[in-house]
């Protein structure tokens, strides 16, 4: 006799869980919801006597990231997060309700028509928080530098005509940028660039904070060998090998290179039909974190597959199957780029080429550090 288990699938909501339990060897369902939150839905579930023994729940990645799915598995009931992006659609459905989403989320599970996410362990998911903050202060740092010199220009200050130097954001540079505004005569202008200025230093301060931990995180036996492998690749340091390493998880779980370019977005866009192909750019459809990671790592590796004396100290001791892995990546990555760049293709699209092909790379050294 087949056994009875029903489906259930929880539309997420900041005010409510709406849950729909679908029976499918019945063919029915019902729905209830509950206050947004773990244990309130844990006691909905004993109050329909819903045991863990006897159901499966799912519900979509949202905001409230794998917390639901922990609580859930800590008391014993199982549980699974499914991909947002993946889930089929209906054309002609019209209606979209948080009991539908849930219903269809149900009866979805119980087909099989489902794709589920890749759950971290805590300590990963911790480390590429980390790495999401630093990187989220990055982009605040960059847009702060990007105002200053807006309103550097509109005031007529050009640090370049003055000094002669190119180089930004150096000790000669702020100490330029104080001197300067300390001789404007206007008090509210005086007052904006020190406010802006100041903010620049607290969150170039921070990200300093955040780099001492991540050279911390490198080298604990969690990830000294892994950070170790992958900082021989020319690109990449410490804080690139984390972002690689806790955005990707279990390397095991790709079988092929080609999931890994699929996971990252790499993939590209097609429109094939009645006898006539198109393609496009890549879909961007996976994790940016990862897929930026990539590219920023093989801006240096494609300018020559030369190693410089940081590199290849950081080289020594690695093993002869690893090191051959990154020759061969740098030999095609320079060998890559300088054939698309001669043939007059945008940087943007060398730099994304390469890092389709340097992921691969990162694939194969991972496989055998597993």
């Amino acid at each position: 006799m087949k056994e009875n288990i029903q489906f259930i699938g929880i539309d997420v909501d900041d005010k409510a869980y709406h849950v729909s339990v679908y029976n499918q060897l019945e063919d029915n369902s019902y729905e209830f919801k509950c206050g947004p939150s773990p244990e309130l839905l844990i006691r909905a579930f004993k109050r329909h006597k819903i045991s863990p023994e006897a159901h499966q729940i799912c519900y979509e990645a949202s905001y409230i990231g794998f917390s639901l799915y922990r609580r859930l598995t800590s008391a014993g009931y199982n549980c699974q997060i499914t991909a947002p992006s993946l889930i089929p659609s209906q054309p002609g459905m019209r209606q979209k309700t948080d009991k539908i989403d849930s219903r269809k989320l149900a009866r979805f599970y119980a087909k099989g028509l489902l794709t589920f996410i890749y759950i971290p362990d805590e300590t990963d998911e911790a480390v590429r928080d980390l790495l999401r903050s630093k990187r989220f202060l990055i982009g605040q740092q960059t847009k702060i530098k990007n105002h200053i010199n807006g309103l550097c220009r509109r005031l007529g200050l050009d640090y370049k005509q003055e000094t002669g130097k190119l180089s930004r954001w150096t000790g000669h540079h702020l100490s330029w940028l104080e001197t300067r505004v300390n001789k404007l005569e206007q008090t509210h202008t005086k007052i904006n660039f020190k406010i802006l200025i100041k903010q620049y230093e607290d969150v170039s301060k921070n990200i300093e904070l955040y780099d001492s931990e991540i050279e911390h995180l490198a080298e604990l036996p969690r990830y000294q060998k892994k950070v170790k492998i992958l900082s021989a690749f020319k690109g990449v340091k410490a804080t690139t090998a984390l972002t690689l390493i806790s955005e990707l998880g279990d390397i095991r779980r790709f079988d092929h290179p080609r999931r890994i370019t699929s996971y990252a977005g790499f993939d590209l866009a097609e429109y094939s039909s009645g006898g006539k192909s198109k393609r496009y750019g890549i879909t961007k459809c996976g994790n940016p974190h990862l897929r930026r990671a990539a590219v920023d790592a093989v801006k240096f590796a494609i300018r020559s597959p030369a190693a410089g004396p940081i590199v290849r100290k950081r080289r020594e001791g690695i093993d002869v199957e690893t090191a051959k892995i990154v020759s061969k990546c740098s030999q095609r990555l320079y060998k890559k780029g300088s054939r698309m760049k001669h043939a007059g293709k945008p940087p943007k699209k060398v730099q994304v080429a390469c890092a389709r092909e340097f992921l691969g790379f990162v694939w194969e050294a991972l496989q055998k550090a597993s």
